[in-house]
């Protein structure tokens, strides 16, 4: 599932802080198909978790209540991170799948490079 990431980001800077701005993609009926026979297995999930951190990547985990769901968020906090600035995000119903939906969209649906894609309305990636 790792794939290194191929373009740098400057992030959105207002004075001295970087404001964090979301990116949003529903996985489509397609991506759910093909996430869902390549079944990543837990030890896929955190292996490609590990290799994300090292490329300065944060990732992070909540409930959701208003969507009753497990969120989680790839978070581009180095200045070194080629979505740097930016949050991927992800919802499902088990913690296993928002983090392999995301993963999913970070490698599999952007290639790595999703700092150029906002959208800031609700999702669902439950498969």
């Amino acid at each position: 599932m790792a794939t290194k990431s191929k373009s740098a980001s400057t992030g959105q800077s207002f004075g001295t802080n970087l404001a964090f701005v979301f990116v949003n993609y529903d996985l489509t009926e397609g991506d759910k198909k093909s996430l869902k026979a390549a079944n990543p297995s837990a030890d896929q999930v955190l292996g490609t978790i590990v290799q994300l951190v090292k490329e300065g990547y944060k990732v992070s985990m909540s409930w959701d209540n208003r969507s009753d769901c497990v969120q989680a968020f790839l978070i581009g906090s180095s200045k070194e991170c080629p979505n740097h600035g930016f949050i991927l995000t992800s919802r499902a119903a088990s913690a296993h799948k928002a983090l392999a939906s995301l993963l999913w969209k970070h490698t599999s649906v952007f290639e790595g490079v999703w700092h150029d894609r906002v959208d800031l309305s609700n999702r669902d990636d439950d498969y």
